[in-house]
């Protein structure tokens, strides 16, 4: 059974309100810790053949069911999920400064910096260094692309969702969503396209070929 020394008990997890999306950060201090303890919880169920098939995923599940269980609040509770299903990452140096753009728009930037101290913990606790040149290197590269100011997200566009549907002759709906989607993971490939004539003309051949399919 895992230590669970320096995690914090229930009462005081509880002692922020639920729901407070709009509210303060989460204590970074708990959601660590909390992390730290679940990252690996799906490993058993997820063991087959001698290997964890999608732990993360399994674990990330389980960590939701057992925070819930135990009432912590929502805004933990979704940082806690979000650390364990994605801490099993794999970057190579090789990646383009699009590819480290798209990690952080999948890992979420509110979330780099404790995913990324997560796997140095992790590290840790395997016998490696707890600042390995990998994650010092994408750390770095991290900081840079959001330093930038790139787009990351829809609302990084230089069109909403309004002009979209103005432009089109669309009404708001998934069809609007699938465009908005699709101009975003272009952008976010080459962020000298977030200009609003050209992601209007990309999103009229967006709708174009949603049609034809």
């Amino acid at each position: 059974m895992p230590s669970t020394a320096g995690v914090p008990d229930v009462a005081e997890a509880q002692e922020r309100p639920e729901g407070v999306a709009d509210g303060p950060a989460p204590d970074r201090a708990i959601v660590a810790r909390v992390a730290a303890l679940l990252h690996d919880v799906g490993k058993p169920a997820a063991f087959a053949d001698g290997r964890f098939h999608h732990h993360e995923s399994v674990g990330a599940h389980m960590a939701d069911a057992i925070l819930g269980r135990l009432a912590f609040p929502r805004d933990i509770r979704e940082r806690v999920v979000r650390l364990v299903r994605h801490h099993m990452f794999s970057y190579e140096p090789t990646w383009s400064d699009a590819a480290v753009r798209r990690f952080i728009r999948r890992v979420g930037g509110d979330l780099l910096d404790d995913l990324l101290d997560l796997r140095s913990a992790d590290d840790v606790g395997s016998g490696l260094p707890a600042d390995g040149p990998r994650t010092v290197e994408l750390r770095r590269r991290c900081r840079e692309q959001l330093d930038a100011k790139v787009p990351l997200g829809r609302g990084d566009l230089a069109v909403d969702g309004d002009d979209v549907a103005r432009a089109l002759g669309i009404a708001p709906g998934p069809r609007l969503g699938r465009i908005l989607d699709r101009l975003t993971d272009r952008v976010v490939d080459d962020p000298a396209l977030n200009e609003r004539d050209t992601l209007l003309a990309l999103a009229r051949a967006i709708g174009r070929n949603l049609e034809e399919r």
